[in-house]
């Protein structure tokens, strides 16, 4: 019941931190490449365009502890995206590099990370080397 509690938080807080409630085209003319709302939610966020543009998440964890963070996700174009990825301003391993899934379908990428009891935040930025090609339909965070 608790993971699932920590999902909606989290999703709901990056809904209002990024004023996600587009369908995620990268700009006015150009159909979303999940128009046909797959997506989960009101949306989707990415593609971030700019070297340190990102994604921010708030969540409260329960425990300090090991947890898995699963991101669903959508790729822009047919090369792997790459996304560095931050707890509490301190990055986790190298950059994610995500499969671009089948056309129109989301994929899913699971990491292992480090939370303090309390709130923390879970960045998506594009790093230096990252091509930020990345679409987040949503996380969930499970306690090990």
């Amino acid at each position: 019941m608790n993971r699932y509690i920590t999902s909606i938080i989290a999703v709901v807080t990056a809904l209002l931190v990024c004023g996600c409630r587009g369908r995620g085209a990268s700009s006015a003319t150009e159909e979303p490449k999940y128009a046909d709302k797959s997506y989960s939610g009101f949306g989707y966020a990415g593609v971030f365009p700019e070297t340190g543009s990102g994604l921010r998440f708030r969540l409260e964890a329960l425990a300090e502890g090991d947890y898995t963070l699963s991101l669903r996700y959508g790729v822009e174009g047919t090369e792997i995206a790459t996304v560095s990825l931050f707890v509490d301003d301190v990055k986790v391993g190298p950059s994610l590099s995500l499969t671009p899934p089948a056309d129109g379908e989301w994929g899913e990428h699971s990491v292992d990370i480090a939370l303090d009891e309390g709130i923390n935040h879970i960045d998506f930025l594009r790093g230096e080397g990252d091509n930020g090609k990345v679409m987040i339909d949503y996380i969930e965070v499970y306690k090990k």
